[in-house]
């Protein structure tokens, strides 16, 4: 058996490696432009080095006779490119922001120097986006963090994006999958949208809702893509939501975090209060943390390490108070009489005797148990026995009325845990 388990867990393993570099070029971005000389001619092969700056990653690629260049299949992040052509001043442009399906252009025009004259420039990546029709917008991850948000569902807040609604009686809950599906996206149906994982499809079946809910720290960014986005994507006639997670970097960094509410300042409900009972019980503790970082082996890369990891776990401890109404037998009636019984009119009922039942023309009679008050010998003693589980009316009504008799102030135990877990290998 142990045997057995080693080797599905190998075959499993070599599985996700095969599928996960397809899965990624899903959610990544690319970085291109143009190289030209002063005098706006193009310049080809020049050296175009990008460079992951929180990792160290290096990806190397020479400018076309046009003068383009492109890197492709870039993780999102922060990055640096760098420019290096014979007889020409190097150029190095930093603090470039690279987000989920963004095509990022960069373009350097060269000066004449030596390369012992180098030009650094510090400035934000663009905020026109020119490389591409598709509209929408970037949740960024400080956002998911540091923005309220009732239940850590980083989904919610989708509504930042225009064009973005969610329906009435939304709940943000992440343990709550049906009702955080209800976003209509321009008008589309709550149910038409689609959601990608790192790549993977993440949307149910049932009602197009998330399937996993991803930790709200371990949410690099994610974008919500509201029109005219590419051909890849499908399925969807309202958005799509690409969720994309962090990955570790050359520094290791954690967070540990508890979000704790309670009833304190909830008012009573109302059943609970004409009952003369307290409010229902209500606690809420959503606890965790995450950690990422270098693999630390002996081969490294450009000086750099070539295997981060990322995983974080998170804990859900919810007593949702909840007010419960029933209609339950009186303690009388569970004996076998009831005596005391009326109908809305006010008119006694009438109790028959089942086995008294006797042909009468074409229909059938039974006599009726006397004073409405059935003999214990005719009751079953499997109901007689169930009847002790019934708890007692704790309301009073109208004599004869037992509608809405019992009210039940109490707690509904959800609890959940999430583990998470990402590996990157260069």
């Amino acid at each position: 058996m142990c045997k057995s388990n080693v080797t599905f867990g190998a075959i499993l393993f070599a599985t996700i490696l095969l599928i996960a570099p397809g899965i990624a070029l899903a959610q990544t971005g690319q970085i291109t432009g143009r190289v030209s000389s002063q005098d706006g001619a193009a310049a080809p092969g020049v050296t175009v080095t990008i460079t992951e700056t929180s990792t160290g990653i290096k990806r190397v690629v020479q400018s076309n006779q046009d003068g383009y260049y492109v890197a492709p299949s870039l993780m999102p992040g922060p990055y640096a490119v760098a420019v290096l052509a014979s007889g020409y001043q190097p150029i190095t442009r930093t603090g470039l922001e690279l987000q989920v399906e963004q095509t990022l252009r960069i373009d350097f025009t060269l000066h004449v120097g030596s390369v012992t004259q180098t030009v650094t420039v510090t400035a934000a990546s663009p905020l026109l986006q020119t490389e591409t029709s598709s509209v929408g917008q970037v949740v960024s991850g400080r956002d998911v963090v540091d923005l309220p948000l009732l239940g850590r569902d980083a989904y919610a807040l989708g509504e930042l994006v225009p064009g973005v609604r969610g329906s009435i009686g939304m709940n943000n809950l992440p343990i709550d999958v049906i009702s955080t599906s209800s976003i209509s996206i321009n008008g589309a149906e709550a149910t038409a949208n689609d959601f990608l994982l790192d790549g993977a499809p993440n949307s149910a079946p049932a009602f197009n809702q998330p399937v996993i809910y991803p930790i709200a720290d371990s949410v690099q960014e994610f974008r919500v893509q509201t029109n005219n986005y590419s051909a890849e994507y499908g399925r969807s006639a309202g958005g799509i939501y690409d969720v994309v997670t962090k990955a570790g970097t050359n520094d290791l960094h954690f967070t540990a975090y508890e979000f704790y509410r309670n009833g304190a300042l909830t008012a009573n409900n109302w059943f609970a209060k004409a009952a003369g009972q307290p409010g229902p019980p209500l606690t809420f503790n959503q606890f965790g943390g995450v950690i990422g970082g270098p693999v630390v082996i002996p081969k490294i890369y450009n000086g750099h390490n070539k295997t981060f990891f990322f995983v974080g776990n998170e804990y859900v401890r919810y007593n949702e108070g909840v007010t419960y109404t029933a209609t339950l037998p009186n303690p009388t009636e569970l004996t076998g009489d009831f005596s005391q019984d009326v109908n809305a009119a006010g008119k006694p009922v009438t109790i028959y005797n089942p086995f008294t039942t006797t042909a009468s023309g074409s229909g059938y009679t039974r006599q009726a148990f006397p004073g409405n008050i059935i003999p214990k010998g005719v009751l079953n003693p499997i109901a007689v026995k169930m009847a002790t589980y019934f708890p007692k009316p704790n309301i009073n009504t109208l004599a004869g009325s037992h509608a809405d008799n019992y009210v039940l102030a109490t707690a509904n135990p959800i609890h959940e845990n999430e583990v998470t877990a990402r590996v990157d290998h260069v």
